[in-house]
Parts: structure tokens; C-alpha cells; sequence
């Protein structure tokens, strides 16, 4: 009876300040005075196990997100591999006929001038036995011309009356002396080797020309192994690319695989304990107050959260740390810079109280507005970290806006492959985890992996990652992991243009807006009547603050102006 008098039989989500109250009138539904304070303390409770159950649904659509991404990106990678696999085979087939091919032609080519040098050398030598026939015939006529030339002193000893004897001698070595200019001149003839120059010559031409023939047989046979080893390149560029994607989506899925099983188990134990709660028949005031003390809520049906925070003198944050220009820190050790550090922290001072950033991951920042980071931490008093003013989350209220901005484009610095959106055709895309986000690209005709059939297609992605990990997202631009990202001004103008930052020079911004409008950043609340004048303090002072010269110093320093 309890339940359905708080409820109406059904779960009731609260969006903007003016419905903050809607739950009061619902709770206090009833006769009698008892079950008013118990169901006003009840759905303080419920309220809490219900955006625990919010807060799980929204982690598994982004995991949903990350592992079809995964998903993808493996595929890809088996493909790759079979393909890569298959090229590797291919190669090696190559490489034996290319093995088999060159040994048979060498051997061919090499028996080829081993023939032809023979014939040369069968010619040399009968050359050679020509010459030595004519130089042994000179040889005769020589000692001939000898023993004529020693008759010829014979004669000549005896000179005189009988000088008809030197006319024979004479006779006899004029015939010798022809034959040895005949022998010469065929000696001549027979040591003339330019036949068997042109031989050589032929050979070497022919020998020439087969090791060109040879040549061009491997240079057929590279450039099918260049190919194929190109291919394996590319394969192996793609595998890369994947295990870049699935190094930066992993990581991601892990943790938020780990948080959603610590908020499903704190969901079901809240759940169970309620439970155990209503069934009870006597005590129920002491053990629903027991149970809130245990979540660290309230047990004052009257409670007002604008009172708790000037009573305690702090105002408790959500905010994300790694924000790089909204909420972050140069240095481990430092203190929190950030445009959304400036405007929460001028807020406390205004308020006269002093500031705690409540640090957690910015897609869980709301969470925190109804229940802390572990069960023995109170929920956060507003969240102030990059909610956007018009796609606020169910359970959350929110103030006017504080600031706006462009939804831009950023690339590695120099990059000119990418100008817009058109250009991101088969390239990776990095994007905050963010719903609106999301929206807005869907919207310009970006298609990736859990929207590839959704008609309107006009650049499809190789990949979307989705980033929870916000400190992650200026280097995966820098170093290319993602080869640009979409994202609200402010995130990228303080590290992409100051000197402190170390991404200034390798990161740059686009023109324009993809979004066609300007964004508004805003503060949120949990959507529960304690927070209603909390909600209308922060636009008490958001309406002088956005006149006020500091918040023209923080706009001019952390997005360049307003």
C-alpha cells in the first residue's frame, strides 16, 4: 500500500526544477500521519535504488557501444589474419617457384656457356695446332737455309773458275727463301684469331641476353612477392589500427564492466533490503531510518539539502578530473584547474562556504547526486562537470545555463586529410560518452558499427570510440589512436593553445559547429524535493555571476571568450 501511494503503481522521472516537487505530492498521499513520514523516508530510498538501476541501464548501452566496436574491430582482425595467413602461403609457393625457376635457368644459362665456351676453346686449339704445323715447317726451312749457307762457305773456299757452284747454291736459297715467305704468309693466315673473337663475342652476347631473359623472369616473379608483401602491410597496418581501437576500448569495458557490477550489487542489496523493510509489520519507522543511515541519506522527512550544506560549511561536488580545460590537474599533486573548477568554486564563495570536488568519471558524476563512490560515502550535493542543458539525464535537475560553447571537430595538428566530417570515411572517431553527443553525429549522417543499417547514411566510420576515460582523449588525438574527435570547445581549447599545455603544437581545432547550435553547460541536482532550493540558490547566483567581470576572465581563459 505503501509503495503504490508513493508511486502510483509506477517509477516517476523527474526532469527540470518546476516537477522537482512532484514527488512531494505523490509521497504525501494517504490517511494517516505515519505511513506520510514513512513513505516521504521510503522514497528517499527508492529514489536511490532507482537510479542505481538508471545508472546500470546507461553503462550497459555504452558497453553495448564498446563491445560492438570490439566486436567489429576483431572481425577485422580475423579477417586480416586468414587473409594475411593465405598471402603468407601464397608468398612461400612464390618464393620455391621463384627458388626452383632461378636454380633450373641458372643451371640452363651456366651449361649453355660451358657448350659454347667449349666450341670456342675446340677452335683455339686447332688454331693453335695450325700454328704450330707452320711454325715447324719454318723450322725446317731455317736449318735447310743453315746447311745451303755452310755449303755456300764451302764454296766459297774453293772460289774461282768454279763459280758455277754458287749459282746452284744461290738458286737453291732463292727457292728458300720463298717457301719461307710462303710459310709466313700462311702462318700469318693461321694465327689470325678473329674468328674466334666474334665467337667469344657471340657467346657473350648470347650469354648476356639469357641472363636478361633470366632477369626479367625474376622481376615478374619480385613483383608478384612485392605485391603480396604490400598487402601484408596493409593487413598489417589494419592490425594496428585494431589493436589500437581495442587497447582504448578494452581498458574502458573493463572498468565499466567493474562498476556496473558494483552498482548492480549495491542496487540488488539496496533492493533486497527494502524489501525486507516493507514486509516488516512492526518497527518499520526504525528500520526504514536504519536503512537510510546505511546509504548515508537522510532520515528527516522535512530535509533540505541547501540547509545540510550551509550547516556543515561545505558544499560537496561531482565533478570529473581529467576534464582537460573544465576540471583537471598540471600536476598529480596540484590543486583542480578548469572552467567548471572556477565557476563551482566562485559559487562557494558566493554561498560563504568552502568547496569539495567529489572526483569521479564524468559519465558517473550523476550517480553521485544519489548515492556516494562507496556505501559509506554520502551523495554529492550538485553536480558541476559538462552536463549539457539540453539532454539533462532522467533523475537529474538542472539550473540555466552557465556557459556555452560550439561542438567541434578536432584533429592532429597539420592533419589535412581531415577538414569535416566528410572526410572521417573509413578513419577512426573519438567522441566523449555522451548521449548527445552521439545524437548529434547520428543526426549529420555518421555511421559506425551499432548504426551501419540506419538509412541516412552519409560517412561510415571504420570505428566510434566512445571515451569514459576522459584523460585518455587529448593523446589518443596527438598519437593518432583516433584520427580525430568530436567534442565541446572548452575540452580542447586550454590544450590545444596554452603554453603549459603539452598538446599545444600537436592538436588543433576546427571551424564551426557541428551541431549548428551552441550548447549550454549546466548544474544538476538530484531530482528530489530537498534539492529544490539548493537548485534555485545556483540560479540566484548564476543570474549576477554571468554579468559579473570574473566570469568574463574565466570564459576569455579557458574557451577563448564567450
Amino acid at each position: 500500500m505503501v509503495l503504490r501511494r508513493i508511486f502510483g503503481g509506477k517509477a516517476r522521472v523527474i526532469h527540470q526544477e518546476e516537477s522537482i516537487s512532484a514527488v512531494p505530492a505523490a509521497a504525501v498521499a494517504g490517511d494517516e500521519e505515519v505511513e506520510r513520514g514513512e513513505g516521504l523516508l521510503l522514497a528517499r530510498v527508492l529514489n536511490t535504488a532507482q537510479f542505481m538501476q538508471l545508472s546500470v541501464a546507461r553503462g550497459l548501452e555504452t558497453q553495448a557501444q564498446l563491445v560492438a566496436e570490439i566486436n567489429e574491430r576483431s572481425e577485422r582482425m580475423r579477417l586480416a589474419l586468414a587473409l594475411s595467413s593465405e598471402q603468407v602461403v601464397q608468398s612461400a609457393g612464390i618464393a620455391e617457384d621463384l627458388r626452383r625457376a632461378l636454380a633450373a635457368e641458372v643451371e640452363r644459362v651456366a651449361s649453355d656457356i660451358r657448350r659454347e665456351l667449349a666450341e670456342a676453346v675446340a677452335l683455339i686449339d686447332t688454331k693453335a695446332a695450325e700454328v704450330l704445323h707452320v711454325i715447324a715447317e719454318t723450322g725446317d726451312i731455317a736449318k735447310m737455309v743453315n746447311l745451303l749457307a755452310l755449303n755456300a762457305a764451302i764454296e766459297a773456299a774453293r772460289a774461282g773458275e768454279q763459280g758455277r757452284g754458287f749459282a746452284v747454291v744461290a738458286d737453291e736459297v732463292r727457292r728458300l727463301a720463298q717457301r719461307t715467305l710462303e710459310s709466313s704468309e700462311l702462318a700469318t693466315r693461321r694465327m689470325d684469331l678473329s674468328d674466334v673473337q666474334l665467337r667469344v663475342t657471340q657467346i657473350a652476347s648470347q650469354g648476356d641476353a639469357k641472363l636478361a631473359g633470366l632477369a626479367d623472369h625474376l622481376t615478374a616473379l619480385l613483383g608478384r612477392l612485392s605485391e603480396i608483401f604490400d598487402a601484408l602491410g596493409r593487413n598489417i597496418g589494419d592490425l594496428n589500427d585494431t589493436n589500437k581501437v581495442i587497447a582504448e576500448a578494452a581498458p574502458q569495458a573493463a572498468r565499466r564492466t567493474a562498476t556496473l557490477r558494483e552498482h548492480a550489487e549495491r542496487s540488488a542489496g539496496l533492493s533486497q533490503a527494502v524489501g525486507e523493510v516493507v514486509l516488516q509489520t512492526q518497527n518499520k519507522d526504525a528500520g526504514v531510518t536504519a536503512l537510510l543511515h546505511r546509504y548515508q541519506l537522510s532520515s528527516d522527512p522535512g530535509y533540505d539539502r541547501l540547509e545540510d550544506v550551509m550547516r556543515r560549511g561545505l558544499l560537496r561536488v561531482a565533478i570529473e578530473p581529467a576534464f582537460v580545460g573544465l576540471s583537471f590537474r598540471l600536476h598529480p599533486a596540484d590543486r583542480l584547474l578548469g572552467l567548471d573548477v572556477d565557476y563551482a568554486s566562485a559559487f562557494a564563495r558566493w554561498l560563504g562556504v568552502r568547496v569539495e570536488f567529489v572526483e569521479h568519471a564524468w559519465d558517473q558524476c550523476p550517480d553521485l547526486l544519489y548515492f556516494g563512490r562507496t556505501p559509506s560515502e554520502a551523495p554529492a550535493d550538485l553536480m558541476w562537470s559538462a552536463l549539457l542543458s539540453h539532454a539533462a539525464l532522467s533523475g537529474v535537475a538542472c539550473s540555466r545555463p552557465y556557459t556555452s560553447m560550439p561542438f567541434i571537430l578536432a584533429r592532429r595538428a597539420g592533419d589535412g586529410r581531415i577538414n569535416g566530417l566528410a572526410d572521417l570515411a573509413g578513419k577512426v572517431l573519438g567522441v566523449g560518452n555522451d548521449p548527445a553527443a552521439i545524437t548529434v553525429l547520428e543526426g549529420a549522417g555518421v555511421r559506425w558499427q551499432a548504426n551501419r543499417d540506419k538509412p541516412g547514411s552519409v560517412v561510415q566510420l571504420a570505428n566510434l570510440i566512445a571515451y569514459s576515460d576522459q584523460g585518455r582523449i587529448h593523446e589518443a588525438v596527438a598519437t593518432g589512436v583516433v584520427d580525430a574527435f568530436a567534442v565541446e570547445r572548452p575540452i580542447f581549447h586550454w590544450a590545444a593553445t596554452d603554453r603549459a599545455s603539452r598538446w599545444r603544437g600537436k592538436i588543433e581545432i576546427l571551424p564551426g559547429n557541428l551541431a549548428g547550435e551552441p550548447w549550454h553547460y549546466c548544474v544538476g541536482v538530484a531530482a528530489a524535493p530537498e534539492n529544490q532550493r539548493l537548485l534555485a540558490k545556483v540560479n540566484e547566483f548564476l543570474h549576477d555571476f554571468l554579468v559579473a567581470p570574473e566570469r568574463a576572465g574565466i570564459e576569455r581563459r579557458w574557451q577563448g571568450g564567450m
